[in-house]
């Protein structure tokens, strides 16, 4: 298997668990450790300038769907929550009136 291959591979497992858990790989799980090393090491890549462009373009994708946070996160479950208190605050003034 080629470094491009590995690459591939391991930039689809993480875009895929992102995807399917809605939230970014966490510190705290050891099974996701290999993910965030990954994430890192292709940081510290592109800062030093040694990535393929190619590869920069796909991780900037990566990045960006890790930075929603409505979409991705806790952040979409609390909007939500708010949003069913302040309905519950207005059917409760309107059945005042």
């Amino acid at each position: 298997m080629t470094q491009d291959e590995k690459w591939i591979l391991k930039y689809n497992e993480v875009m895929d668990f992102i995807k399917m858990n809605k939230r970014n790989p966490s510190k705290h799980r050891l099974e996701e450790h290999n993910m965030l090393n990954w994430l890192k090491a292709s940081r510290k890549l592109i800062n030093a300038g040694k990535m393929k462009p190619e590869r920069v373009k796909m991780f900037e994708e990566l990045q960006a769907l890790m930075e929603e946070p409505f979409q991705y996160g806790r952040l979409a479950e609390a909007k939500s929550f708010i949003d069913r208190i302040d309905d519950r605050r207005e059917l409760k003034n309107f059945l005042r009136k």
